[in-house]
């Protein structure tokens, strides 16, 4: 199979919702890329919080659902036209979990490689890693959810 039709058959296989899902994170990327540059991490987050987790009477879904969400997040940032940025995608990804009615939390984690300081964000839900490996919190040192996303709960 050629180079650049891989993708398009594996695009034409998923659902329709996964495939909105799909576009929407590739196309919400650069927008949270550049907010973050704009804006900053705080005002980002705030605003990502601030959505309100949709009311809808589905029942929550499943970790193998959540986890295929974070898989298909990864899979649009993994596509140009603009930078892979752990942070962006993250956010990306917790935006559209809320969208979704899934209260989830952004983690950043820092490690030191010879002597240069290395961060790393990911998005948790139920405790594991989501859009990461499972074991991303004994690589990286957890700074904890920087604004805890219950914040932004409304009473």
């Amino acid at each position: 199979m050629s180079g650049w039709l891989r993708p398009v058959r594996l695009f034409a296989a998923l659902s329709r919702a996964d495939r909105g899902l799909f576009v929407a994170a590739w196309v919400a990327m650069p927008v949270f890329w550049v907010g973050l540059r704009m804006f900053g991490l705080q005002r980002w987050l705030a605003w990502v919080g601030a959505r309100p987790l949709t009311a809808s009477g589905a029942t929550e879904p499943s970790w193998a659902q959540v986890r295929d969400w974070g898989r298909l997040v990864n899979a649009a940032a993994a596509r140009p036209p603009y930078p892979r940025a752990c942070l962006a995608r993250s956010l990306v990804l917790l935006w559209l979990l809320r969208a979704r009615g899934v209260e989830a939390s952004l983690r950043i984690g820092v490690r030191f490689i010879d002597r240069q300081l290395d961060a790393h964000a990911w998005v948790e839900w139920a405790g594991r890693p989501v859009n990461d490996r499972l074991d991303i919190g004994g690589t990286f040192a957890d700074m904890g959810e920087l604004v805890p996303m219950a914040a932004f709960h409304s009473p």
